[in-house]
């Protein structure tokens, strides 16, 4: 009989959650907000009892899928190449492993505002932040009021969150740059059942800074160090691939969109 090999010890963790009502009274979640974004944690904060939230979900999400069977052709009617479809119909576009990941499918949106700015030379300049929403509106006309009331929602529950957390709510790579790599950024993926005749709808918010913000570690804090990333998928940009200290967002943004939307063309 050969001895059964000892399998590594999986170390588990809880998602940790907070009730709306402790958020909205301004409760202190303390202890939460350690325990989901702190060195252990998992860099979530689920938040449960969201006032009007699943009606909300439920006159959204079916809309997705009725945009993702509309025809190709009227698809391409919304897509927004030149803002690396920052706005509108988005598929096979993004690059996985440095493959075109033809296995989603998004419309992006600003779910704040309809038209960030008047200035049209911020439009032109950076369209993937203040270019005007796109909507399909003679073919799903249902989507932009569901949409727009769904993500306002989300933000405005993130807020409270951000309150809590002193000045970030989502752990992306802009907070582990800003607080010097003390709040780190958790690489994630989406994997599908290995059946056919399934889809997953969702709507993701994303709160970031302004396009002139710094992109800079604290002044005691090594830039180098900071930027380190480990554990990153095959063909996954690191990011200090796509980063320098000296870098403003909207420049950090642009070249993480090209390692993104780029690594297709060179395949």
């Amino acid at each position: 009989m050969s001895q059964e090999q000892a399998q590594p010890a999986i170390r588990t963790a809880n998602v940790s959650v907070v009730d709306y009502a402790t958020l909205a009274q301004g409760g202190d979640c303390g202890a939460l907000i350690e325990a989901a974004f702190g060195p252990d944690g998992l860099g979530i904060l689920a938040v449960a009892n969201v006032p009007d939230i699943e009606v909300r979900r439920a006159r959204c999400l079916p809309l997705a899928f009725k945009v993702a069977t509309l025809s190709d052709e009227v698809k391409q009617k919304y897509e927004l190449g030149s803002a690396y479809y920052s706005f509108g119909w988005s598929h096979g576009k993004e690059s996985l492993q440095g493959k075109p990941d033809f296995s989603k499918g998004s419309y992006y949106n600003n779910p704040r505002t309809n038209r960030p700015t008047e200035d049209e030379h911020l439009m032109t300049t950076f369209p993937t932040m203040y270019h005007p929403n796109i909507w399909p509106t003679d073919e799903v006309p249902d989507l932009e009021p569901a949409f727009m009331s769904l993500g306002q929602l989300i933000i405005d529950t993130g807020l409270l969150v951000a309150k809590q957390c002193d000045a970030y709510v989502e752990i992306g790579e802009s907070s582990q740059i800003l607080t010097g790599g003390i709040l780190q950024a958790t690489p994630h993926a989406v994997r599908g059942p290995q059946v056919t005749g399934v889809n997953r709808e969702t709507l993701a918010v994303f709160m970031s800074v302004e396009h002139d913000e710094p992109m800079r570690v604290p002044d005691t804090m090594d830039p180098h160090a900071a930027g380190q990333t480990t554990h990153l998928p095959a063909g996954v940009p690191s990011l200090l691939s796509r980063w320098n200290n000296s870098m403003l967002f909207h420049e950090f943004t642009a070249q993480t969109h090209k390692a993104y939307y780029d690594l297709q063309h060179q395949h």
